[in-house]
């Protein structure tokens, strides 16, 4: 007879079956992952050799393009991802029942926030003067913009898509993201405006205008978002959808 070990691996064996059409898929995430860990073992060589890279346009320039890049954006999608979701969760469980105060929720100035916080990590050298000159700190300013900007996003459109809005609000919502990004992106233009008093600022290490200018770019993203998100208030009427049962168990 066999022995008891044998019988819980043939139980085992017989309850865990992988759908056949499935293996293509597994193949493809294997492979992902085989170049994934590839990336990452060449982005660790080249970190080691930050500062003798070349100025020309090589491959090892280019990988590092991509290091700095895509291996960020990978981390973001998996960690930002599930922050986000759990977010939009918490949120629905919060104000479960509360409907005037969840559609009050569209006053939050999160794109501004979020946007103030990229805006700052990647044209300021913070990353640069923590961790020094190489590819460790333009990854990690990549990384902390993706992040900032990834979570709310995608809690925000979690919750649109359980609690629909009316469509003035979806076009109200995003005239005022491209609000305030057309504030934040004009920043990166040295030669006029706000970007050309920031851009002196740094170049002549004065802090002290250079917080000022931020100052001045944070106040004016965050009025900006308040002022078209009342708008949108009055715009906005949701209509609440079906939510998948899984969730209603969660909240």
């Amino acid at each position: 007879m066999p022995c008891q070990a044998e019988l819980c691996r043939l139980s085992l064996s017989s309850q865990v079956k992988i759908d056949p059409t499935c293996y293509p898929i597994i193949y493809c995430l294997s492979v992902i992952l085989k170049c994934v860990i590839y990336c990452f073992i060449q982005f660790y060589l080249l970190i080691k050799e930050g500062e003798n890279m070349e100025t020309n346009l090589t491959f090892p320039l280019l990988l590092a393009y991509l290091g700095i890049s895509l291996i960020p954006w990978l981390i973001v999608m998996l960690a930002g991802g599930g922050f986000g979701y759990l977010l939009a969760v918490l949120f629905l469980r919060w104000f479960k029942g509360h409907q005037r105060a969840f559609d009050l929720m569209v006053l939050l100035p999160w794109r501004s926030i979020a946007i103030f916080i990229a805006l700052v990590v990647i044209n300021t050298p913070l990353m640069v003067w923590k961790f020094g000159i190489g590819l460790l700190s333009p990854s990690l300013s990549t990384g902390v913009a993706l992040f900032v900007l990834f979570v709310p996003f995608i809690a925000h459109m979690l919750l649109n898509s359980w609690h629909p809005i009316s469509a003035h609000g979806k076009v109200v919502s995003i005239v005022r993201t491209f609000a305030i990004l057309s504030l934040a992106l004009s920043v990166f233009l040295q030669t006029t405006g706000m970007g050309y008093f920031i851009y002196r600022a740094s170049s002549e290490l004065d802090f002290s205008k250079l917080i000022l200018g931020y100052e001045v770019v944070g106040v004016m993203l965050l009025g900006a978002d308040l002022l078209i998100g009342l708008i949108q208030n009055a715009l906005t009427h949701s209509r609440t959808t079906k939510i998948p049962g899984f969730l209603l168990r969660m909240v």
